[in-house]
């Protein structure tokens, strides 16, 4: 079957016609990121995080110590965000792997392989 240039490129406009409508309202915009989550700084401890703070302000805690309002451990260099119930969760924070060798490496991939 053989189309005109110009049927072609008319049959392209209407399914871009029919794609817009459909993605509409489909995608997060840019604009509607803005403020979910907002660094806020650090604080020396979990009991120093600010009472007033807003949902989604995010605060590095530098010591361990206490629980988050969930009862999650906080560990030095935890990150905690504000709820919009008002209550601090702990995001988590850093994490240090020791050396590990390539057959350390090796023996978790071959569990159960006859190894």
């Amino acid at each position: 079957m053989s189309i005109s240039k110009s049927e072609f490129i008319n049959g392209l406009d209407k399914f871009k016609t029919r794609q817009d409508a459909f993605n509409e309202g489909k995608f997060v915009q840019n604009n509607d990121l803005v403020g979910v989550m907002r660094y806020c700084g650090s604080v020396e401890s979990y009991g120093e995080l600010p009472a007033d703070a807003a949902a989604g302000d995010v605060y590095g805690v530098k010591t361990g110590g206490g629980a988050d309002d969930f009862g999650t451990a906080i560990k030095a260099g935890d990150n905690v965000a504000r709820t919009v119930d008002g209550k601090w969760d702990c995001l988590g924070g850093s994490m240090q792997a020791e050396t590990i060798t390539q057959a350390d490496i090796d023996s978790i991939f071959n569990k159960g392989n006859g190894d």
